[in-house]
């Protein structure tokens, strides 16, 4: 059995917390019981548009959400992502950059270091969801030539259509 991934453990922990069934959320989502249980424990890798879903369904807080997706890309990207760990980290920065305009400070370290954390945390990329994101854009780019490259001859004709004004 596979590892569940970061996203699909926090989005199980989440439903548990709401003491949802996988069976009531999917259909407060539209996914099947089945799909929802294989992004939990790791067998399906979701979207972002799926985790979004889920996570409204689920009532996640904005800032939990994020993190969910930050995941998300650092398993797409196959690099870490590093994330201010403050909340708010827009506005705390604002006020920093309005300290220092006010200061005149010439240096940016002294000012962060006197207001705020410049602590981050990080999402490191999951190796089985990095795997699964490679093979899935490898069957992307599959198509993209199939049909791009003139393989069908179907580009050609919604390409023409496009033009003509039928499409």
């Amino acid at each position: 059995m596979k590892a569940a991934s970061p996203a699909g453990e926090l989005l199980r922990q989440w439903r548990q917390r709401r003491r949802m069934s996988q069976l009531d959320l999917a259909i407060a989502a539209g996914i099947s019981a089945r799909h929802l249980s294989f992004v939990e424990t790791g067998r399906s890798r979701p979207t972002s548009g799926m985790i979004l879903r889920l996570s409204e369904h689920l009532d996640v807080p904005l800032r939990e959400r994020n993190a969910l997706l930050l995941q998300i890309t650092a398993d797409v990207t196959g690099r870490p992502i590093a994330a201010a760990r403050v909340p708010d980290a827009s506005a705390v920065g604002a006020a920093i950059y309005a300290v220092a305009a006010a200061e005149e400070a010439s240096d940016m370290t002294d000012v962060v270091r006197r207001m705020g954390s410049a602590e981050r945390v990080v999402y490191r990329p999951d190796g089985a969801a990095r795997r699964v994101y490679d093979g899935l854009y490898a069957d992307y780019l599959e198509l993209a030539r199939h049909f791009g490259e003139g393989a069908s001859g179907i580009m050609r004709r919604l390409h023409a259509m496009h033009r003509s004004g039928r499409a």
